[in-house]
């Protein structure tokens, strides 16, 4: 298991990490737009979609975080390089 989950987020040789891009590329578009959205007045009554959308990006970074956590060797190295940074800081606000 842990092999695979290597390769899906970590090698580009591997068709499941197209595929886990694409899907981590979708929620960050949908969850953009959703952000974009929620401004407007106009569809202030959806509010509760927005924070539906927001919530569900959050628990879609978070496992793919917890993942690379749980594949790093050693695992405290993935926190401190570049992509582990802009992983945590997407999700701690709204945790915070």
């Amino acid at each position: 298991m842990h092999n695979k989950l290597e390769k899906a987020l970590v090698d580009p040789n591997s068709k499941y990490y197209f595929l886990v891009s694409d899907v981590l590329a979708v929620a960050t578009i949908i969850s953009i737009f959703a952000i974009v959205l929620e401004t407007l007045p106009s569809l202030s009554s959806y509010g509760n979609v927005f924070i539906v959308i927001e919530w569900t990006a959050v628990a879609i970074f978070s496992i793919e975080y917890m993942l690379c956590l749980s594949i790093s060797k050693p695992t405290w190295r993935y926190p401190v390089i570049f992509f582990g940074v802009i992983d945590l800081i997407s999700i701690l606000p709204t945790f915070l």
